[in-house]
């Protein structure tokens, strides 16, 4: 058939699609596929199904949505599948088609799956993860961005606010791709949205106008001028005074109204939207029947459909307006209503808020706020005290062990708590700083005064717990585990599904599972890990609140290879206590695993700022910002970091060097002179000797960084191979700053010949020869034979000394493979020319490239065989 015929149908979705009309989009969507299953044509289907996915969405239809997504992702992932569907399927189209769809369909997928099972739903972070995966994969690097947004989603559902608003200002601040590929705007809006539902007024107010700045760079400027108007109207209804907050959006959006919004069929998300800011409006009006009314209607609405957030959403805010109605016992049902939703999918952001709103915490307000506003009428409006949190006050770690409890919990009374548990809680904190064998003593005394305790004569389960609670922090300093083992059986056996109860019960059985495997003695004849396991997420489930409840769920996930539940556990009993150090390191080093390093200083500057003092948490907070080269940051944790006892001395190197780095050289010299006691080795010292000189002269300088330079590399004991490149790569940029050439020449050779370039080294030089038409690239292989004096060779290391050959490959663009091997043999002379050296392979990687020629990167050396040097 004429290929036209499906053009004219994507013209139209296309742009019913974009003026937000998405019922047609999706109907003429379904008539594209039609025509394109019955003439076989793969490009148009998968287009229609696109359409189709991201449709469903706004229609709230995630059945149709994700048999859509999961269809493409089978034809995308499958070229046989592809062609049995189109035989006469052009290649270069079906990559192209796969190059930029892939990852969107399992955006999609993911986002269709949330919808009804909730973002931090264990389900949904598998296909987030291929996501992420697909996009580095398929080099579609701009679609990375939204699944950005997911940790956004995930954060915000899991009730940790400060990362998601974290991770939506780098969502933000992402470069801009393609034009649909443009998520700053998505960024911009939940940054606002999540600072509003944080109670953190000011910055959301200051925020707008960054929102509106990027509203027309959105593919979807109905969808994105609707949302930023709610947006908005959401901020300066929660103000109090909302005239002075719309001045922050700029002059030409303020006639934005709701002209454009699409008929509720057509759209329903947007109608949800621009709804819930009627009824917000309503709320402040005091008009609660209307603001009840539309809620409780888009309510049961999203029920039908099984839409799991939104509903949540809607059910917290109506909550609220009951709340202010004064009607307890209909805010209460409300909330009953939104635990049986939200445990099952980990959704504690609705759970704290409507917890928060029924103990006093947050007063009634039309967005249901997790904390009081920062301004405005709802800025601390209520009287009401916190109430407790649900763990006891001390911790079963030893004194000088990380807590496994939060550390301001000595501040609260648990639920359960009676009066003998004041003089257990202060004998235990009394014990820090004694010796072991005092501690010991002491302990053991304690434990038989806990055992002693009549606990079968309690009414409630929760002072069971307590009771168990201290049972097992003395009897692990007395050595005594057994004996708290026991009780915790019988407690178990009275009150088997009380969660505060069991969450103590399993991890007491953890630890005598750890004391088992420790004694060589079979864990399993004790109890189960199995069944571990099971107390733990029964005790989550049942009672999805208390820092401590998920700490010690979290130890167990991490202690048995569980990262993902670990780093769900950790994230949430931070977000319940931001103090609690231990989650927040065990979960920084989680993130770290998980390259997620951004995440985790976040995390550690928000423990500090809520008060925890530890050093730990400066040492590391310390490391992460000048390994991301943040040293204004890095500066000020180190020096907390000193202030706390802390002397690490490559801590005082990093803090020498960050103060060189931030401009501040008589700091940098003071702090330098405490260095000289330290021993970090020469090459490293010397490094910011020479760096300190270059703020006296260029001669002086250049004297400095020829001692680095003179220093054999076998003899580095003290840096790694990372840490020796950062010294050089850091001496080569101040020579270049200087403009000293010849140093910078030295040192450009010697990150060369010791295998520790990286590939913006070789920028220059390739920039010295006029940009080609129609280059190659190619990886070549050579082989390097080793002479004498490879054993005195400055640039080898120490682990390298019985080579006799090595392999090594380079990376070059060049016009054919001759040229290339010639680039190559002269950067190889620079490297080693003590030996001959042979090509084993120049392959070609990709053609027509229009570019400098030369050498783009040098790969890893490796021995070329095992047998040493004779």
């Amino acid at each position: 058939m004429d290929e036209s015929q499906f053009d004219v149908y994507t013209e139209r979705v296309s742009h019913n699609y974009l003026a937000g009309r998405m019922r047609a989009a999706f109907t003429t969507a379904e008539e594209l596929k039609s025509l394109a299953r019955s003439e076989r044509a793969l490009i148009p289907y998968l287009t229609a199904n696109f359409y189709v996915m991201n449709a469903a969405q706004a229609l709230y239809e995630p059945d149709p949505g994700r048999q859509a997504a999961v269809e493409n992702i089978g034809y995308l992932e499958s070229k046989e599948e592809a062609y049995q569907f189109d035989p006469q399927l052009s290649e270069d189209e079906y990559a192209y088609t796969v190059q930029w769809m892939t990852a969107c369909s399992y955006d999609n997928l993911a986002k269709h799956v949330a919808a009804v099972s909730g973002y931090n739903s264990p389900e949904l972070q598998d296909i987030v993860e291929e996501g992420f995966r697909v996009c580095h994969r398929t080099g579609k690097t701009d679609c990375i961005s939204c699944f950005r947004e997911y940790a956004v989603a995930v954060y915000r559902e899991g009730g940790n606010l400060v990362m998601a608003i974290e991770n939506a200002r780098r969502v933000a601040e992402h470069p801009p791709g393609t034009q649909n590929g443009d998520r700053r705007f998505v960024g911009a809006r939940d940054v606002v949205t999540l600072l509003t539902e944080a109670g953190r007024l000011r910055e959301a107010i200051a925020s707008i106008h960054d929102m509106w700045a990027l509203v027309d760079t959105y593919y979807a400027k109905t969808e994105a001028r609707i949302t930023s108007r709610a947006a908005t109207d959401m901020v300066a209804l929660m103000s109090g005074d909302p005239d002075p907050v719309r001045q922050f959006v700029p002059e030409a959006y303020r006639h934005v109204g709701w002209d454009d919004l699409p008929a509720v069929d057509e759209n329903p998300y947007l109608n949800l939207v621009v709804d819930q800011a009627v009824a917000a409006e309503a709320f402040c009006e005091g008009d609660f029947d209307t603001a009840a009314e539309i809620l409780r209607s888009w309510a049961d609405r999203l029920a039908s459909r099984r839409i799991h957030g939104e509903r949540c959403e809607l059910l917290v805010r109506l909550a609220n307006v009951y709340m202010a109605q004064g009607d307890r016992e209909a805010a209460q049902r409300i909330a009953d209503e939104v635990y049986a939703l939200a445990s099952p999918a980990r959704s504690y952001l609705y759970i704290d808020r409507i917890r928060r709103l029924l103990d006093g915490r947050v007063p009634p307000t039309p967005v249901g706020l997790l904390e009081p506003a920062d301004e405005g009428p709802y800025a601390n409006a209520t009287a009401v005290p916190s109430p407790a949190v649900d763990e006891p006050a001390a911790s079963p770690e030893a004194p000088d062990e990380p807590a496994a409890t939060t550390t301001d919990e000595a501040n609260e009374k648990a639920p359960g708590w009676y009066p003998q548990c004041d003089e257990f809680d202060r004998v235990y904190r009394s014990l820090h700083g004694q010796s072991l064998e005092e501690v010991a003593k002491t302990a053991s005394n304690m434990l038989d005064e806990v055992l002693a305790v009549d606990w079968r004569s309690f009414d409630d389960p929760n002072s069971a717990a307590v009771t168990l609670f201290f049972a097992g922090a003395f009897a692990r300093l007395a050595d005594r585990l057994p004996e708290a083992w026991q009780t915790a059986q019988e407690m178990h056996t009275r009150w088997p599904e009380a969660p505060a109860l069991l969450n103590m019960v399993a991890f007491i059985g953890s630890l005598m599972r750890s004391q088992a495997e420790a004694n060589d003695e079979d864990p399993d004849a004790i109890i189960g890990k199995d069944q571990l396991e099971d107390w733990f997420r029964t005790s989550l489930e049942k009672q999805p609140h208390g820092s401590g409840h998920f700490t010690r769920a979290g130890l167990f996930f991490i202690e048995n290879g569980s990262l993902d539940d670990a780093e769900w556990c950790f994230s949430r009993a931070v977000a319940e206590e931001r103090t609690n150090v231990t989650a927040a390191l065990i979960l920084a080093r989680i993130y770290m695993q998980k390259e997620r390093g951004g995440d985790a200083l976040v995390l550690l500057d928000e423990t500090i700022r809520a008060g925890a003092r530890e050093l730990e948490l400066f040492d590391l907070a310390a490391y992460l910002a000048y390994s991301m080269d943040r040293y204004t940051e890095a500066v000020t944790y180190l020096k907390f970091y000193f202030d706390l006892g802390g002397d690490d001395p490559w801590q005082r190197y990093s803090y020498v060097r960050s103060l060189l780095a931030v401009d501040q050289p008589e700091k940098a010299a003071k702090a330098f002179a405490e260095l000289k006691k330290e021993d970090v080795g020469e090459f490293a010292y010397s490094t910011v000797e020479a760096w300190l000189k270059s703020y006296d002269s260029k001669r002086e300088f250049g004297e400095s960084a020829r001692r680095v330079l003179h220093i054999p590399l076998y003899t580095v004991e003290r840096l790694t191979r990372a840490g020796v490149r950062d010294c050089l790569e850091c001496l080569r940029k101040i020579a270049a700053k200087l403009d000293d050439s010849e140093t910078e020449k030295m040192i450009f050779r010697r990150l060369i010949a010791a295998n520790l370039s990286d590939p913006e080294l070789f920028e220059p030089s390739r920039m010295q020869r006029a940009s080609q038409p129609n280059l190659n690239y190619y990886v070549c292989t050579v082989h390097q034979e080793l002479g004498e004096n490879w054993k005195t060779f400055p640039e080898r290391f120490a682990d390298e000394e019985d080579w006799n050959a090595y392999i090594t490959y380079w990376g070059v663009l060049a016009r054919h493979p001759e040229e290339a091997e010639a680039y190559v043999q002269e950067m190889q002379e620079i490297a080693y020319n003590g030996g001959p050296c042979t090509f084993l392979d120049c392959e070609l990687q990709d053609t027509d490239f229009a570019d400098h020629p030369g050498v783009v990167w040098q790969g890893r050396r490796e021995p070329a065989e095992d047998r040493p040097r004779g």
